[in-house]
């Protein structure tokens, strides 16, 4: 079959030529969050656990969390910042694990939970895109496939590192002149880059039919 015009064949499927495929340990860094004790819980820092990511794409201002007691290096140490990607470290459900939501808002003196996995790039990507490209099917499917199964499902830092996506080569501004990179996370089976692919927006802690809820019913301890 010919290729399309401006197009390349990689271990991805087909992408634009001047896209380039690039693992995430290569373009970011991974830090799994903050354990505590129940005694702990109730009064202190923000904190974003589990629930808050599951069923939205982004973290927005009006976002109310509940509270940890943590110390100033904590603070440092678990902190996030715009454009932090936030992936579900383990899920009941197959479905549920690695989902993510972007960090869109400051977050002053707010921690993550050890049930997160916090990743930072270092090479500027854009907000949209990676709202989006971690919900391409290809992607979700090698996530899956790299996680680990025993009570639940889980993915740990060094699995996530190995895992591909594809990337324009001027790091992920807001478009590239094939057009928005936020609707071009190519689908290595599909070949479609729509923003159809992805999960759509919603409410905080909200799930639609089509996305049932891994975690309900569960009760969730402290650590992992």
């Amino acid at each position: 079959m010919e290729l399309k015009a401006g197009y390349k064949n990689t271990e991805l499927g087909l992408i634009p030529r001047d896209w380039d495929v690039v693992s995430l340990g290569s373009v970011g860094s991974f830090k799994n969050g903050i354990n505590k004790g129940s005694e702990s819980f109730g009064y202190g820092s923000p904190f974003v656990n589990l629930m808050d990511i599951f069923g939205v794409s982004s973290i927005k201002s009006g976002a109310v969390f509940d509270l940890v007691q943590t110390s100033d290096v904590e603070q440092k140490t678990y902190d996030l910042k715009i454009g932090d990607v936030i992936f579900i470290r383990s899920s009941v459900k197959p479905s549920g694990v690695g989902l993510t939501a972007v960090v869109e808002v400051e977050l002053p003196q707010t921690v993550f939970s050890g049930f997160l996995i916090r990743f930072r790039d270092h090479i500027g990507l854009d907000l949209h895109f990676k709202r989006h490209c971690f919900y391409a099917e290809s992607f979700r499917k090698d996530l899956i496939d790299a996680s680990t199964v025993s009570a639940n499902t889980n993915i740990n830092q060094e699995n996530l590192k190995k895992l591909k996506i594809a990337l324009p080569r001027q790091g992920g501004t807001t478009r590239d002149r094939h057009g928005p990179i936020r609707r071009r996370c190519p689908d290595r089976r599909t070949g479609k880059t729509d923003r159809q692919k992805a999960r759509p927006q919603t409410s905080r802690h909200a799930t639609t039919p089509h996305r049932p809820n891994p975690f309900a019913g569960v009760q969730w301890g402290v650590g992992c």
